[in-house]
């Protein structure tokens, strides 16, 4: 019942996906959200964790030509809105389950290399707000909302933070930065250890699933680790900010 519940769900957030950049409003140059009912919902959002779901079927039929097809649209999809955090987010995510599965992998690796130029290629829709966070990254400009996040940090002691520091996006793009200011260093430790808690607890039982399972399971959790990461590194202003939030 669940693995249909994530069909569905994929099927859902797919086709959500697909008419976003067609009937949602431009917000800062891109269109990424929908209206429904008094809510604000982002599809691809979805769409990058039930991926898992077909993924997954894919590599147990051996169906691999379908698997880089349907890899190829969600990416496409996500281009055209434009948002190339979430079209990194979704590849890494369900290549993760290729490797994990371990079948065919040369033939995904020739396939990985294409959608390598695919996403560079990608930068001629996203360059008019990718770059200038490129510019921020390497020093060539300055960037607000990372210096703001910076400062937070380095002024939180381990055990108590120091409140609100007036973070942008302290509800979404630097949710760590925001929970270390108001907690301390401490707390931001413990966050940076539960993705790879969960993914060691899945190591360790993995032998009381299924392929199926193993797989699902797997997917779901290394995509969790992959975008608290990468938010979390951001916050840090290690990798170049690209509006990930940190999972729930």
């Amino acid at each position: 019942n669940a693995i249909r519940t994530g069909g569905i769900m994929f099927i859902i957030s797919f086709i959500g996906t697909a008419v976003t950049p067609i009937i949602a409003k431009k917000v800062n140059g891109v269109r990424r959200w929908i209206h429904i009912f008094g809510f604000t919902l982002q599809f691809s959002e979805f769409l990058k964790t039930f991926i898992n779901f077909p993924v997954t079927y894919f590599l147990i039929q051996n169906k691999h030509k379908y698997n880089i097809i349907l890899i190829l649209i969600c990416a496409f999809l996500c281009v055209i809105q434009p948002d190339l955090g979430m079209t990194f987010l979704l590849g890494v995510h369900s290549f993760s389950l290729v490797l994990f599965h371990g079948d065919n992998i040369k033939f995904y690796y020739n396939i990985m290399i294409i959608i390598g130029i695919f996403i560079v290629l990608s930068g001629i829709f996203l360059a008019h707000y990718a770059i200038r966070r490129v510019k921020i990254f390497f020093g060539k400009e300055s960037g607000f909302q990372v210096n703001r996040s910076l400062l937070g940090i380095a002024n939180t002691s381990l055990f108590s933070g120091i409140g609100n520091t007036y973070i942008p996006d302290s509800h979404c793009d630097f949710i760590f930065s925001a929970t270390c200011n108001y907690f301390g260093i401490i707390i931001g430790l413990y966050i940076i250890m539960i993705p790879m808690v969960i993914l060691y607890q899945i190591y360790k039982y993995r032998e009381n699933l299924d392929t199926r399972e193993l797989l699902i399971v797997f997917g779901l959790c290394f995509q969790i680790l992959i975008q608290s990461y990468f938010h979390i590194l951001s916050n840090l202003a290690i990798v170049p900010t690209k509006g990930v939030t940190l999972p729930f």
